[in-house]
């Protein structure tokens, strides 16, 4: 699935919500996406979801990692803002436009 997601374009979109020049910098989309995506196919909470990314190499490369490390590459508090209703909505549309994976049902 890594390789099927278009993240040169989500990239665009996801950075285009970053206008301000203040505060720390933000991850990249394939980070917020990616847990986004492994939150909800694994059914975790924001804490296990970090957890899970923490102590699994496989998922540490699916959010764009580039080599396997032993500490949390974020906070869970920054899920809560990664998905809030209308990113999640465009985001789930960026990722099931390609690949022939049906779009997320969103109400």
């Amino acid at each position: 699935m890594a390789e099927i997601i278009p993240w040169p374009e989500a990239e665009n979109v996801y950075a285009g919500k970053f206008l301000s020049k203040k505060g720390a910098p933000a991850l990249s989309v394939r980070m917020a996406l990616g847990s986004l995506i492994i939150k909800e196919k694994l059914g975790l909470s924001d804490q296990e979801t970090v957890d899970q990314i923490k102590e699994n190499p496989y998922l540490q490369y699916f959010i764009g990692l580039e080599r396997y490390q032993n500490e949390a590459p974020f906070d869970a508090s920054m899920l809560m803002f990664w998905f809030s209703v209308n990113w999640r909505i465009q985001s789930f549309e960026l990722a099931y436009k390609n690949g022939g994976i049906h779009h997320a049902q969103t109400t």
